[in-house]
């Protein structure tokens, strides 16, 4: 009788510590979880903020303002205008660079 009530014993004490394994895997996955969910609501916030920052950037009273500020353009004049023809065709051999005059004009002899 004595035997039987140890071999219990054991049994019971290995079945509480495969619980008590499990529950502590189980508390350690719940954390990681718990921190992938805070991890994708910290990126949804970084979105939205980025959204509405790229709203702003892409404004197009701003991007006027921009323009008008930095660039010096203005209306077309008719003498910036070519006709189709007078462009050179795609197989038009181009002249080569003149590689010599640019590391001349850099201070480097060819």
């Amino acid at each position: 009788m004595r035997a039987a009530n140890l071999l219990w014993l054991g049994v019971t004490a290995a079945v509480a510590f495969g619980v008590f394994l499990v529950a502590y895997e189980v508390r350690q996955l719940e954390e990681k979880r718990d921190q992938i969910h805070s991890n994708i609501a910290d990126a949804g916030r970084a979105v939205h903020v980025l959204r509405a920052e790229w709203s702003y950037l892409n404004s197009p009273h701003r991007l006027d303002a921009l323009a008008q500020r930095h660039l010096d353009l203005g209306p077309l004049q008719g003498s910036q205008m070519i006709a189709i023809e007078d462009l050179p065709s795609r197989n038009a051999v181009l002249p080569a660079p003149r590689f010599d005059a640019m590391l001349s004009s850099a201070g480097v002899e060819p």
